[in-house]
């Protein structure tokens, strides 16, 4: 059991400390922030303290203090790790014993306890912030502002907004309020409407919102967002994006299929062209795609042909089926060898879906090894929760047990071992294994029953 009040108390008092020792020994600083980052952690994993970092405005190469910081959030102004003391000794003893006890229960919690774990981590380490700041507001400062907060890769501005209070944000960051309200904007369109402002936005150079951001809510958009993707890929032989968005938003109209036919077969350059056949068998379109395969069409139909077991399938009318991939593993051996080349594992499988599992436990007893090597590759999932794992984890350890590739047995293997705790019922055929005549299958069934 985890303590969150106790382990904020310890965070605070030991950073505290450190940042009071810091700021004594270098009075002629003007100290500007201070950060707890690097806040490493791993899904289903283990879960770890933070560095602690400060940084001045002489170590930005200013003699003397500015009116305010450098207001660019994405900058080595703020940036801890690129700052004049990026690791400052702080945890003492019982901060590091909570520390212990947080990583053991990270390991061996279920997934929805880790997500839970994480959350209450965050908060915890938001929360130390604003009391740290508080602790240290009465020392003298030669800088004008002083802010403590939580640097992380993942919920980076999220977070910075949580330690600062409005009036310090709004200070610091001005380029950050400018795009929330552009955000405002975009979402207070109506979808069509809004479609079209996000075609403008990325035409631009200067759009405050960036090209990640834009994709995600084109596909949040859906079918609305279409019309705008189809002009765009008719004004843009090049365009790859319009290509991309359009299979990931699964809207598999006659419009949208006859557009992508003609990217991937006769406009546009490589990427455009390989993206459209993405598309296609995202939305089903396997069929055209295998006759342009048969007659000689090349890289992009074949690149089709296997997204669906490389990409995340967000597509509605996307299911996992792994018909089409035998039946190119039953083609001409050329062709074969390409598409396993082409979803070799490290390739990236996506995350399997709930309503794909009968699928992938038909495709881990196929009569094509690779099929099955997938299979046990996408079972690994955790985050499908318990009631999957009765239907998975016994058809993994039959695998490792049975199956006559060695491959198969080390994925199924490794496998087990990311359902973790789920799956100690099945442990005998990781025991059974640790005699397996692969030595990666044995050193795979040791580690999971270290683990």
């Amino acid at each position: 059991m985890i303590d969150w009040n106790a382990v904020e108390d310890c965070l605070v008092a030991d950073a505290t400390a450190a940042l009071r020792t810091l700021f004594a020994r270098h009075p002629e600083q003007a100290f500007y922030a201070a950060a707890l980052y690097g806040a490493y952690r791993e899904l289903d994993g283990p879960i770890y303290l933070p560095s602690l970092a400060a940084n001045s405005l002489q170590a930005l190469g200013r003699d003397t203090p500015m009116s305010d910081p450098p207001r660019e959030f994405h900058s080595e102004a703020w940036n801890p790790p690129d700052w004049q003391w990026p690791e400052l000794d702080f945890a003492g003893p019982a901060l590091c014993e909570w520390a212990a006890r947080l990583d053991r229960h990270a390991r061996d919690a279920s997934r929805e306890q880790w997500l839970d774990s994480e959350r209450r981590w965050l908060q915890a380490l938001v929360a130390a912030c604003r009391r740290i700041a508080e602790a240290l507001a009465a020392l003298p400062m030669r800088a004008p502002l002083f802010v403590v907060f939580v640097h992380d890769e993942e919920h980076a501005e999220t977070l910075l907004r949580q330690c600062l209070d409005e009036p310090v944000f709004t200070r610091l960051f001005p380029e950050q309020l400018a795009i929330e309200r552009e955000r405002a904007r975009i979402e207070a369109l109506a979808p069509s409407a809004r479609a079209e402002a996000l075609v403008e936005l990325a035409r631009r150079h200067d759009s405050l919102l960036g090209w990640e951001e834009i994709d995600e809510r084109w596909c949040a958009i859906g079918a609305a967002a279409v019309p705008a993707l189809l002009a765009r890929l008719r004004a843009d032989a090049c365009d790859w994006r319009a290509a991309m968005l359009l299979g990931r938003i699964g809207e598999a109209t006659t419009k949208v299929v006859e557009a992508l036919r003609r990217q991937a077969g006769e406009r546009g350059e490589d990427s455009a062209r390989a993206w459209a056949a993405r598309s296609l068998a995202l939305l089903g379109d396997n069929d055209w795609l295998f006759a342009q395969l048969e007659r000689g069409a090349g890289t992009p139909a074949l690149e089709g042909l296997c997204a669906p077991y490389r990409h995340p399938r967000d597509g509605s009318r996307c299911r996992l089926d792994y018909a089409v991939l035998e039946r190119l593993l039953a083609g001409p051996a050329r062709t074969a060898a390409q598409a396993l080349e082409i979803l070799k594992p490290g390739s990236g499988y996506g995350t399997l879906r709930a309503q794909d599992i009968d699928e992938a436990l038909r495709g881990l007893r196929s009569r094509f090894p690779f099929v099955r090597r997938h299979a046990a590759i996408v079972l690994s999932e955790r985050g499908l929760g318990a009631r999957a794992g009765e239907r998975i984890l016994p058809a993994l350890a039959e695998r490792i047990g049975r199956d006559d590739d060695p491959e198969v047995r080390w994925f199924s293997v490794l496998g087990l071992s990311d359902w973790r705790s789920d799956a100690r019922p099945w442990h005998a055929a990781v025991e059974a294994a640790l005699a397996d005549p692969d030595p990666r299958v044995r050193d795979a069934a040791r580690r999971c029953l270290d683990g």
